[in-house]
């Protein structure tokens, strides 16, 4: 509770430095940041800071995985670049980026 306690101090002072440019909102500055802060789901944007991180693993390990097979299969058969991107079915979109990483 008290990490709780000590969010909710840093969460108003965050809101009041942004209030302190918007004077016709002084006035209602406890029920703006009561407002705010209820809506504000630490959980929820934990959770989703913890999917994206998973989704960006997973994307590196495909970039890391297609870059490795595409050099054995130049390297192991002797295939061009595009032949290892067509062999394995790399999109157009995405060879670029390989060859720039090759």
């Amino acid at each position: 509770m008290g990490r709780r306690r000590n969010f909710r101090g840093i969460f108003t002072e965050a809101v009041n430095r942004a209030l302190d440019g918007m004077p016709d909102l002084v006035e209602n500055r406890r029920e703006l940041t009561d407002m705010w802060y209820t809506d504000y789901d630490e959980d929820e944007i934990r959770e989703m800071i913890r999917k994206e991180a998973a989704e960006q693993g997973r994307e590196q390990g495909e970039e890391r995985g297609i870059l490795q097979s595409l050099r054995n299969l130049m390297a192991n058969l002797g295939l061009s670049k595009d032949e290892a991107m067509d062999a394995l079915g790399v999109e157009a979109s995405r060879r670029q980026a390989f060859v720039a990483m090759l």
